[in-house]
């Protein structure tokens, strides 16, 4: 029988979940790029008023939920997870059944405060990053 695991939820999310910003956000947008335009014509053919490129950019965020980069994103998962498993000494399927359990208490949780902090990113860089994704967007 596997023992259950307690593992802390994601009130102190370490640094490293949200590093990488500024390296993974336009790489992020260019892959995307005929999404992000799809989204930004339906939207705007679908509000009476005009709404700014730096709005339309975190609502495509907030509705597709996705990490500028997934990979590193479940990086920075898994070691979230292992230092909120400590130095416990668990069996493999103990330490599976604790990944699990946790993954599925706190992963969407975790993955909200991903793209919120994005969304903040994109306030705080605006300056440069809303014109270089303007200029794609035109191509």
């Amino acid at each position: 029988m596997v023992k259950k695991i307690k593992i802390e939820t994601t009130s102190h999310i370490p640094a490293t979940v949200f590093a990488g910003l500024a390296e993974h956000a336009i790489p992020f947008f260019q892959r995307h790029i005929g999404e992000v335009k799809q989204f930004f014509f339906e939207r705007r053919a679908s509000s009476a008023d005009p709404i700014s490129t730096l709005s339309l950019l975190k609502m495509f965020l907030r509705e597709r939920k996705m990490p500028f980069d997934m990979r590193h994103y479940m990086m920075a998962q898994r070691e979230f997870i292992c230092s909120r498993l400590g130095e416990k000494s668990l069996t493999p399927e103990e330490r599976q059944a604790a990944v699990s359990e946790w993954i599925r208490l706190y992963a969407e949780d975790l993955r909200d405060k991903a793209i919120e902090r994005q969304c903040q990113f994109l306030d705080e860089e605006a300056d440069w990053i809303v014109p270089e994704i303007e200029a794609m967007l035109k191509d």
